[in-house]
Protein backbone atom coordinates (compact mmCIF):
# COMPACT_ATOMS: atom_id res chain seq x y z
CA UNK A 1 0.00 0.00 0.00
CA UNK A 2 1.74 3.61 -0.77
CA UNK A 3 0.11 6.39 0.21
CA UNK A 4 1.60 9.46 -1.43
CA UNK A 5 1.30 13.46 -1.73
CA UNK A 6 -1.75 15.26 -3.06
CA UNK A 7 -1.52 18.70 -4.11
CA UNK A 8 -3.75 21.00 -3.10
CA UNK A 9 -3.25 24.17 -4.18
CA UNK A 10 -0.14 25.57 -3.11
CA UNK A 11 0.98 23.10 0.03
CA UNK A 12 2.18 19.53 -0.83
CA UNK A 13 -0.21 17.38 1.59
CA UNK A 14 1.31 14.16 2.69
CA UNK A 15 -1.00 11.03 3.58
CA UNK A 16 -1.06 9.42 5.95
CA UNK A 17 -2.53 6.11 6.70
CA UNK A 18 -4.83 5.82 9.78
CA UNK A 19 -5.54 2.64 10.48
CA UNK A 20 -5.91 0.66 14.15
CA UNK A 21 -4.84 3.62 16.06
CA UNK A 22 -1.21 3.57 13.83
CA UNK A 23 -0.68 6.38 11.82
CA UNK A 24 2.00 5.37 9.09
CA UNK A 25 3.55 6.53 5.82
CA UNK A 26 4.61 4.44 2.74
CA UNK A 27 6.20 6.56 0.42
CA UNK A 28 10.27 7.51 0.62
CA UNK A 29 9.64 10.48 -0.44
CA UNK A 30 7.42 11.67 2.14
CA UNK A 31 9.14 10.42 4.89
CA UNK A 32 12.71 12.28 3.30
CA UNK A 33 10.30 15.48 2.87
CA UNK A 34 9.25 14.67 6.20
CA UNK A 35 12.38 14.89 8.16
CA UNK A 36 14.26 17.34 6.28
CA UNK A 37 11.76 19.99 5.85
CA UNK A 38 9.47 19.53 8.59
CA UNK A 39 11.78 18.10 10.87
CA UNK A 40 9.25 15.23 11.85
CA UNK A 41 11.65 12.07 12.29
CA UNK A 42 9.02 9.03 13.42
CA UNK A 43 10.52 5.70 13.43
CA UNK A 44 10.90 3.38 10.67
CA UNK A 45 9.51 -0.37 11.24
CA UNK A 46 10.12 -1.82 8.07
CA UNK A 47 12.12 -5.00 7.54
CA UNK A 48 15.34 -4.49 4.59
CA UNK A 49 14.58 -7.05 2.03
CA UNK A 50 18.20 -7.76 1.37
CA UNK A 51 18.05 -8.15 5.18
CA UNK A 52 15.26 -9.50 6.99
CA UNK A 53 16.77 -10.98 9.84
CA UNK A 54 18.83 -8.08 11.48
CA UNK A 55 17.04 -5.15 13.52
CA UNK A 56 19.97 -3.11 13.74
CA UNK A 57 18.83 -1.09 10.29
CA UNK A 58 14.93 -1.03 9.21
CA UNK A 59 12.91 0.48 5.84
CA UNK A 60 9.46 1.88 5.09
CA UNK A 61 6.71 2.54 6.55
CA UNK A 62 7.07 5.20 8.92
CA UNK A 63 5.77 5.16 12.04
CA UNK A 64 4.32 8.33 13.10
CA UNK A 65 3.26 9.11 16.88
CA UNK A 66 0.07 10.64 17.56
CA UNK A 67 1.73 14.23 18.56
CA UNK A 68 3.53 14.18 15.09
CA UNK A 69 0.05 13.58 13.01
CA UNK A 70 -0.88 16.78 15.65
CA UNK A 71 1.88 19.01 14.36
CA UNK A 72 1.85 18.02 10.89
CA UNK A 73 -2.25 18.81 11.16
CA UNK A 74 -2.37 22.09 12.56
CA UNK A 75 0.69 23.06 10.18
CA UNK A 76 -1.07 21.78 6.73
CA UNK A 77 1.32 19.55 5.86
CA UNK A 78 -0.02 16.63 6.66
CA UNK A 79 -3.91 14.69 5.85
CA UNK A 80 -5.11 11.69 7.54
CA UNK A 81 -6.05 8.81 5.09
CA UNK A 82 -9.10 7.02 6.71
CA UNK A 83 -10.85 3.85 5.62
CA UNK A 84 -8.34 3.38 2.77
CA UNK A 85 -10.08 1.59 -0.41
CA UNK A 86 -7.62 -0.14 -2.64
CA UNK A 87 -7.89 -1.41 -5.89
CA UNK A 88 -8.06 -5.01 -6.77
CA UNK A 89 -4.76 -6.13 -8.79
CA UNK A 90 -5.59 -7.79 -12.25
CA UNK A 91 -4.07 -11.01 -12.97
CA UNK A 92 -1.49 -9.77 -14.90
CA UNK A 93 -0.60 -7.24 -11.75
CA UNK A 94 -0.47 -10.83 -9.86
CA UNK A 95 1.45 -12.69 -12.16
CA UNK A 96 3.55 -9.75 -12.56
CA UNK A 97 4.06 -9.10 -8.62
CA UNK A 98 4.93 -12.83 -8.34
CA UNK A 99 7.62 -13.45 -11.07
CA UNK A 100 9.41 -10.31 -9.44
CA UNK A 101 9.49 -11.45 -5.70
CA UNK A 102 10.76 -15.09 -7.80
CA UNK A 103 13.49 -13.52 -9.46
CA UNK A 104 14.47 -11.12 -6.45
CA UNK A 105 14.82 -14.45 -4.02
CA UNK A 106 16.84 -15.44 -6.93
CA UNK A 107 19.03 -12.87 -7.15
CA UNK A 108 19.70 -13.21 -3.20
CA UNK A 109 20.40 -16.65 -3.33
CA UNK A 110 22.91 -16.61 -6.03
CA UNK A 111 24.51 -13.41 -4.20
CA UNK A 112 24.66 -15.52 -0.72
CA UNK A 113 26.30 -18.46 -2.72
CA UNK A 114 28.87 -16.20 -4.14
CA UNK A 115 29.47 -14.69 -0.64
CA UNK A 116 30.01 -17.78 0.87
CA UNK A 117 32.59 -19.23 -1.82
CA UNK A 118 33.97 -15.90 -1.30
CA UNK A 119 34.50 -15.98 2.45
CA UNK A 120 35.61 -19.51 2.34
CA UNK A 121 38.26 -18.48 -0.37
CA UNK A 122 39.51 -15.71 2.22
CA UNK A 123 39.49 -18.20 5.29
CA UNK A 124 41.74 -20.71 3.15
CA UNK A 125 43.84 -17.87 2.15
CA UNK A 126 44.11 -16.56 5.61
CA UNK A 127 44.88 -20.21 7.46
CA UNK A 128 47.25 -20.71 4.83
CA UNK A 129 49.12 -17.57 5.45
CA UNK A 130 48.57 -18.37 9.48
CA UNK A 131 50.15 -22.24 8.58
CA UNK A 132 53.19 -20.82 7.25
CA UNK A 133 53.75 -17.89 9.69
CA UNK A 134 53.19 -20.82 12.23
CA UNK A 135 56.00 -22.66 10.28
CA UNK A 136 58.43 -19.67 9.82
CA UNK A 137 58.33 -19.17 13.88
CA UNK A 138 58.60 -22.65 14.64
CA UNK A 139 61.78 -22.63 12.29
CA UNK A 140 63.24 -19.40 14.13
CA UNK A 141 62.74 -20.64 17.15
CA UNK A 142 64.77 -24.18 16.40
CA UNK A 143 67.61 -21.85 15.31
CA UNK A 144 67.74 -19.62 18.67
CA UNK A 145 67.91 -22.66 20.76
CA UNK A 146 70.81 -24.37 18.54
CA UNK A 147 72.67 -21.39 18.66
CA UNK A 148 72.09 -21.02 22.41
CA UNK A 149 73.37 -24.72 22.76
CA UNK A 150 76.21 -24.07 20.71
CA UNK A 151 77.06 -20.79 22.84
CA UNK A 152 76.79 -22.90 25.84
CA UNK A 153 79.02 -25.61 25.17
CA UNK A 154 81.77 -22.82 24.04
CA UNK A 155 81.94 -21.13 27.61
CA UNK A 156 82.38 -24.27 29.21
CA UNK A 157 85.15 -25.35 27.49
CA UNK A 158 86.58 -21.66 27.74
CA UNK A 159 85.51 -22.32 31.51
CA UNK A 160 87.56 -25.35 31.71
CA UNK A 161 91.18 -24.11 30.42
CA UNK A 162 90.60 -21.30 32.74
CA UNK A 163 90.24 -23.38 36.01
CA UNK A 164 93.19 -25.44 34.54
CA UNK A 165 95.07 -22.27 33.98
CA UNK A 166 93.89 -21.24 37.75
CA UNK A 167 95.22 -24.19 39.48
CA UNK A 168 98.81 -24.29 38.02
CA UNK A 169 99.21 -20.44 39.26
CA UNK A 170 97.99 -21.30 42.35
CA UNK A 171 100.58 -23.99 43.38
CA UNK A 172 103.50 -21.65 42.49
CA UNK A 173 102.33 -19.09 44.68
CA UNK A 174 101.94 -21.29 47.65
CA UNK A 175 106.12 -22.30 47.63
CA UNK A 176 106.63 -18.17 47.64
CA UNK A 177 104.37 -18.19 51.15
CA UNK A 178 106.43 -16.45 54.03
CA UNK A 179 105.59 -17.25 57.71
CA UNK A 180 103.86 -14.31 59.37
CA UNK A 181 106.14 -12.95 62.63
CA UNK A 182 105.21 -13.42 66.32
CA UNK A 183 105.20 -9.35 66.91
CA UNK A 184 102.47 -8.68 64.11
CA UNK A 185 100.52 -11.36 66.08
CA UNK A 186 100.81 -9.61 69.03
CA UNK A 187 99.79 -6.65 67.51
CA UNK A 188 96.67 -7.58 65.62
CA UNK A 189 95.72 -9.47 69.11
CA UNK A 190 96.30 -5.97 70.91
CA UNK A 191 94.34 -4.18 68.43
CA UNK A 192 91.17 -6.64 69.07
CA UNK A 193 90.92 -6.55 72.25
CA UNK A 194 90.77 -2.37 72.17
CA UNK A 195 88.04 -2.92 70.34
CA UNK A 196 85.82 -5.31 72.23
CA UNK A 197 86.84 -2.67 75.46
CA UNK A 198 85.00 0.53 73.79
CA UNK A 199 81.47 1.24 75.77
CA UNK A 200 78.68 0.63 73.43
CA UNK A 201 76.64 4.17 72.20
CA UNK A 202 73.32 3.99 73.10
CA UNK A 203 70.71 4.41 70.46
CA UNK A 204 68.50 7.19 70.58
CA UNK A 205 64.63 6.56 71.36
CA UNK A 206 62.16 7.46 69.29
CA UNK A 207 59.83 10.39 71.22
CA UNK A 208 56.55 9.57 72.14
CA UNK A 209 53.86 12.25 71.04
CA UNK A 210 51.42 11.63 74.15
CA UNK A 211 49.43 14.59 72.82
CA UNK A 212 45.65 12.33 72.60
CA UNK A 213 44.09 12.47 68.92
CA UNK A 214 40.95 15.04 68.63
CA UNK A 215 37.65 13.18 67.66
CA UNK A 216 35.93 15.17 65.57
CA UNK A 217 32.00 13.98 65.10
CA UNK A 218 29.76 14.76 62.51
CA UNK A 219 26.26 16.28 63.68
CA UNK A 220 23.49 14.24 62.33
CA UNK A 221 21.47 16.38 59.37
CA UNK A 222 18.00 16.19 60.70
CA UNK A 223 15.51 14.27 58.09
CA UNK A 224 13.43 16.33 56.05
CA UNK A 225 10.89 16.02 53.24
CA UNK A 226 10.49 18.00 50.26
CA UNK A 227 7.48 18.42 48.44
CA UNK A 228 7.12 20.56 45.22
CA UNK A 229 3.21 21.03 44.93
CA UNK A 230 2.38 23.15 41.45
CA UNK A 231 -0.48 25.56 42.22
CA UNK A 232 -3.75 23.94 41.52
CA UNK A 233 -5.42 25.87 39.01
CA UNK A 234 -8.21 25.16 35.91
CA UNK A 235 -6.36 23.08 32.61
CA UNK A 236 -7.73 23.79 29.81
CA UNK A 237 -7.73 20.91 28.14
CA UNK A 238 -8.92 21.30 25.39
CA UNK A 239 -7.03 21.77 21.88
CA UNK A 240 -7.26 24.88 19.75
CA UNK A 241 -8.84 22.98 16.50
CA UNK A 242 -10.46 19.56 16.26
CA UNK A 243 -9.10 16.81 14.32
CA UNK A 244 -12.73 14.34 13.51
CA UNK A 245 -10.76 11.08 13.30
CA UNK A 246 -9.11 11.82 16.74
CA UNK A 247 -10.31 11.46 19.72
CA UNK A 248 -7.79 12.70 22.40
CA UNK A 249 -7.28 12.14 26.36
CA UNK A 250 -6.18 14.78 28.48
CA UNK A 251 -2.94 12.73 28.59
CA UNK A 252 -2.47 13.54 24.72
CA UNK A 253 -3.65 16.91 24.61
CA UNK A 254 -0.89 17.92 27.03
CA UNK A 255 1.86 16.06 24.90
CA UNK A 256 0.49 17.26 21.83
CA UNK A 257 0.63 21.16 23.09
CA UNK A 258 3.90 20.50 24.55
CA UNK A 259 5.58 18.91 21.80
CA UNK A 260 3.77 21.41 19.23
CA UNK A 261 5.77 24.60 21.13
CA UNK A 262 8.91 22.73 21.55
CA UNK A 263 8.64 22.00 17.35
CA UNK A 264 7.67 25.36 17.04
CA UNK A 265 10.67 26.24 18.82
CA UNK A 266 13.00 24.95 15.92
CA UNK A 267 13.68 21.11 17.88
CA UNK A 268 13.59 17.94 16.61
CA UNK A 269 11.49 15.73 18.49
CA UNK A 270 11.74 11.94 19.25
CA UNK A 271 10.17 9.10 22.05
CA UNK A 272 12.29 9.54 25.05
CA UNK A 273 10.63 6.12 26.63
CA UNK A 274 14.47 4.49 26.84
CA UNK A 275 15.70 7.72 28.87
CA UNK A 276 12.96 7.91 31.34
CA UNK A 277 11.14 10.87 29.28
CA UNK A 278 8.55 11.76 27.42
CA UNK A 279 10.51 13.48 24.55
CA UNK A 280 14.36 13.85 23.41
CA UNK A 281 14.91 17.44 22.14
CA UNK A 282 17.50 17.70 19.58
CA UNK A 283 18.91 21.18 18.16
CA UNK A 284 19.28 19.37 15.11
CA UNK A 285 19.24 16.40 12.61
CA UNK A 286 19.30 13.12 15.23
CA UNK A 287 21.70 11.72 12.75
CA UNK A 288 24.12 14.50 13.45
CA UNK A 289 23.44 15.66 17.11
CA UNK A 290 22.99 14.33 20.07
CA UNK A 291 20.09 15.71 22.62
CA UNK A 292 20.39 17.83 25.09
CA UNK A 293 17.33 17.59 26.76
CA UNK A 294 14.82 15.17 28.15
CA UNK A 295 11.35 16.35 28.19
CA UNK A 296 9.29 14.83 31.38
CA UNK A 297 5.89 16.02 30.75
CA UNK A 298 3.53 16.77 34.19
CA UNK A 299 0.27 18.12 35.25
CA UNK A 300 0.07 21.80 36.37
CA UNK A 301 -1.18 20.93 39.66
CA UNK A 302 0.76 17.29 40.11
CA UNK A 303 2.75 17.19 42.68
CA UNK A 304 6.39 16.57 42.51
CA UNK A 305 8.39 14.44 45.58
CA UNK A 306 12.17 14.75 46.26
CA UNK A 307 12.57 11.60 45.36
CA UNK A 308 10.91 12.45 42.15
CA UNK A 309 13.33 15.58 41.46
CA UNK A 310 16.40 13.03 42.58
CA UNK A 311 15.13 10.29 39.78
CA UNK A 312 14.77 13.02 36.74
CA UNK A 313 17.87 14.27 37.60
CA UNK A 314 19.86 11.11 37.86
CA UNK A 315 18.37 9.57 34.96
CA UNK A 316 19.01 12.72 32.64
CA UNK A 317 22.96 13.59 33.89
CA UNK A 318 23.94 9.41 33.56
CA UNK A 319 22.94 9.93 29.72
CA UNK A 320 24.84 13.04 29.67
CA UNK A 321 21.43 15.66 29.65
CA UNK A 322 19.23 17.95 31.02
CA UNK A 323 15.80 17.26 32.41
CA UNK A 324 13.40 19.78 31.21
CA UNK A 325 9.96 19.48 33.33
CA UNK A 326 7.37 20.86 30.96
CA UNK A 327 3.48 21.74 31.55
CA UNK A 328 0.58 23.97 30.61
CA UNK A 329 -0.88 26.78 32.81
CA UNK A 330 -4.07 27.74 33.51
CA UNK A 331 -3.49 30.77 30.25
CA UNK A 332 -2.81 27.65 27.85
CA UNK A 333 0.77 28.59 28.05
CA UNK A 334 3.43 25.99 27.97
CA UNK A 335 6.31 26.57 30.98
CA UNK A 336 9.37 24.66 31.40
CA UNK A 337 11.41 24.06 34.29
CA UNK A 338 15.01 22.75 34.32
CA UNK A 339 16.83 21.04 36.94
CA UNK A 340 20.30 22.26 37.02
CA UNK A 341 21.65 18.65 38.95
CA UNK A 342 24.39 18.99 41.17
CA UNK A 343 24.66 15.88 42.59
CA UNK A 344 26.95 14.86 45.38
CA UNK A 345 28.75 11.43 44.68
Amino acid sequence: AVVSTQSTGREMMIKVLHARGKFTVWDTNDILTLRTQHRIVGSLIGSLPDHTQQNLFHGVPLLLEIEEVFVGIQNNFLTLEDNVVFETPSKEEVESYWSQQYKEAEELTIKERERKKAKEKEWREKNHQTLESNNNSKRKRDEQKEKQAEDVNRNEEKDETQTTTSEDSSSNSEKNVTPISSSTTQTVETNQNSTQNEPNQATPTKPTDKTPPTSTTNPQTPPFDLNLTIPSTSLRKTLSFSIPQLTFTSQQILRCKIFSDLWSKGFYLTCASKFGGDFLAYPGDPLRFHAHYVIIVVEFEQTITALDIISYGRLAVSVKKSPVLATVDNNDTVRYTTIDWQGVT
